[in-house]
């Protein structure tokens, strides 16, 4: 009787086991153990990992450190791994602390409201953005690449370029100060040409005083109105030749000073890059024309 007893008990302790096994997704089919033995443990796996991946997007899991498992991207573990330790790297680069760290599937925005997080974005166009993220735009420092081969290094603001950063082009570089997404302020722009612009700027245009070096040696020092010599400023060429005076669209137009090392000096006035109105032009042997100027030619 006992012995009967004994074995009713063990059979209900049995039945009792299955069927917390089954709640808790122990031994029925799909779980990780029933694929191993049916599938395989490679098979197993992709398939497990891509159901927590599928499970922890849905229970949206922002609120709190990202492990390998946690990240939001694909659902290979070793791919999850090697991205959470890219964006790791990113934010080991900033040096400073960030409340999450989070890499984005392709297409989809980092949301979370008020916090600053670290993030990979891939856009429909191939455009990828691996950086700080805040209210859902590109906020922080960040790295952009458009599928056009350009390339952005450096400070965002709103899903702006805004702050110091370096945007890299097939045909120049630009270093230096963005806001609202225009090159504004202090910057460096280097032309694969050799030409180089290193001054002031406003909404994409060199603007203020500013230094232009050409490829042929000729330099620029001086001021500009949107992109425009325009101002006063000075003009050198290889051979030496100078000018110094005023200039408007680019050209010597005013008062100015043209100098020809051994030959000569000319003072007086320009009109559209040619000597106009009155000057003085004194000659290295001592001769001296004085008087009106038209179109580069002595008058009286």
């Amino acid at each position: 009787m006992k012995k009967r007893k004994t074995r009713r008990l063990k059979r209900r302790k049995t039945r009792k086991v299955r069927r917390t096994r089954r709640k808790k997704g122990g031994s029925h089919r799909g779980t990780y153990s029933h694929l191993a033995r049916t599938q395989g443990v490679a098979k197993a796996k992709e398939v497990w990992e891509k159901k927590e991946w599928e499970e922890r997007k849905e229970r949206k899991l922002y609120g709190k450190k990202a492990t390998a498992h946690e990240v939001i991207g694909k659902p290979s573990l070793l791919a999850a791994r090697q991205r959470l330790a890219l964006a790791k790297g990113l934010h080991n680069r900033l040096g400073e602390e960030s409340p999450l760290e989070l890499i984005v599937e392709r297409n989809l925005y980092p949301d979370i409201t008020g916090q600053t997080v670290i993030a990979t974005r891939i856009d429909d166009d191939g455009n990828t953005y691996e950086g700080q993220w805040k209210n859902g735009k590109e906020h922080g420092l960040g790295i952009m690449r458009w599928a056009n081969g350009d390339t952005y290094n450096g400070a965002w603001e709103n899903g702006n370029e805004h702050g110091q950063g370096v945007m890299v082009s097939p045909d120049n570089i630009y270093d230096g100060a963005w806001i609202n997404g225009n090159r504004s302020g202090q910057g460096v722009m280097t032309y694969t040409s050799g030409d180089i612009y290193d001054g002031e700027w406003d909404n994409n245009a060199p603007h203020g005083q500013g230094t232009d070096t050409w490829a042929n040696g000729d330099t620029y020092v001086g001021d500009y109105v949107h992109a425009w010599r325009e101002g006063h400023g000075t003009y050198t060429w290889p051979s030496g030749d100078t000018y110094v005076g005023e200039f408007l669209d680019s050209l010597f137009h005013g008062q100015g000073t043209l100098t020809f090392p051994g030959r000569g000096i000319y003072k007086g006035g320009f009109n559209q890059g040619e000597k106009h109105g009155q000057g003085k032009f004194t000659y290295a042997d001592g001769l001296v024309q004085e008087g009106r100027w038209e179109e580069g030619e002595f008058i009286e």
